[in-house]
């Protein structure tokens, strides 16, 4: 039975997917940001082990994090960092993701 009231719920477009870089932490809609897979070197990559991570698909990461590019639809999370060290911050992560690809084990 119907109690003849409306809902007075906000309605909210939805905004759709959102993708974040692990590298720079840009937020990107949908397909800006995707899957990375690299085989692993050795051994392992013989066997197909692989390692992956989210990367801005256009591969600007440093222009985002120097400001010279705005993600459409999403942009750069809230922080306290200096610019030098989100950079710094950069580097660090893409070494990272170098080491485990490179780690023959």
């Amino acid at each position: 039975m119907s109690s003849g009231r409306s809902c007075a719920c906000p309605r909210i477009a939805p905004q759709g997917r959102r993708a974040l870089c692990n590298l720079c932490y840009t937020q990107h809609r949908s397909q800006g940001a995707l899957l990375m897979v690299a085989r692993r070197a050795g051994k392992a990559g013989l066997n197909h082990n692989t390692v992956g991570t989210y990367i801005c698909t256009d591969l600007a990461c440093s222009l985002y994090l120097r400001g010279l590019r705005r993600a459409v639809g999403g942009g750069m999370m809230p922080e306290t960092m200096d610019p030098d060290a989100r950079i710094r911050r950069l580097q660090d992560n893409v070494e990272d993701f170098l080491g485990r690809v490179l780690v023959d084990g």
